[in-house]
């Protein structure tokens, strides 16, 4: 299956509609309704428990939500596994580097662009068959000069930048990010910033990460979601979210229930 559906900068590249999840009568997840276009850096925030890592496996996984409405780069994402949704142009990063400790950071790539079953629909530097914005994150890191270590000796942040050249080796439109900056030090912090920022702003993809350092979302995000109690309770710039009484009072553990937020 191609790849008609791929969003470019500008265009939606993700929309969700009334979804919930639900673990028998618990409401983890209740009407969610978010939209994100190509170029977007959307950080999601909230407090422990708010529901962000379920709305990033709702997304991920058609099977996992229990109503409502998932569209990926065009695609209506039904009851579609993880691997259909990367067909559609998801590629996600967890919060732990996934890599292949025993084999080197070129290995790894070439692992990474055999999983591609479609067709190239960006023009490819001949290294590696990379897309160029992975080639970007590889110079960005130092990972280009390093393609020959075995990923175990690597350290931690060029772990973190070895797992997402490797998610941007299956091309896709839209990024899941949770908590990219853990563990990584000052620097590094820095130049993942620099790299997301890249990808959106230059490159055009929709990233959604969810981010504890709210200092790393002020300088990165171009948009704030907040979620609190399973629901959306704002949606707006960084300015307008850390000058919301609301979000404090989250923050500070004292706020309304999310139902009586909304009204």
């Amino acid at each position: 299956e191609g790849r008609s559906g791929t969003a470019d900068a500008g265009e939606m590249a993700l929309e969700l509609e009334g979804v919930a999840k639900r673990f028998g009568s618990l409401k983890v997840l209740e009407g969610i309704d978010l939209r994100a276009r190509g170029g977007e850096l959307v950080g999601l925030i909230g407090p422990n428990g708010a529901g962000k890592t379920t709305l990033m496996r709702c997304i991920a996984d058609g099977a996992e939500r229990s109503e409502g409405r998932v569209e990926l780069c065009g695609h209506a994402v039904r009851r579609d596994d993880p691997a259909r949704c990367v067909r559609y142009g998801l590629g996600r990063k967890f919060q732990n580097a996934n890599v292949f400790d025993t084999m080197t950071v070129a290995e790894s790539l070439r692992i990474a662009t055999t999983l591609r079953e479609w067709p190239s629909w960006r023009r490819r530097a001949p290294s590696l068959a990379l897309p160029s914005y992975a080639l970007e994150v590889l110079r960005m890191t130092g990972l280009d000069q390093r393609l020959d270590s075995v990923a175990r000796d690597l350290s931690h942040g060029q772990q973190q930048a070895l797992e997402l050249a490797m998610v941007l080796a299956l091309e896709p439109r839209v990024i899941l990010l949770d908590e990219p900056t853990a563990g990584l030090s000052k620097a590094e912090r820095t130049q993942i910033g620099v790299v997301l920022s890249s990808l959106a702003r230059r490159h055009g993809l929709c990233c959604l990460l969810v981010e504890h350092d709210l200092d790393f979302v002020a300088e990165v995000a171009t948009r704030i979601v907040v979620l609190h109690q399973g629901r959306i309770v704002m949606d707006g710039s960084f300015r307008e979210v850390a000058e919301s009484e609301l979000v404090r009072t989250i923050y500070a553990g004292g706020a309304p229930s999310a139902q009586g937020a909304e009204q």
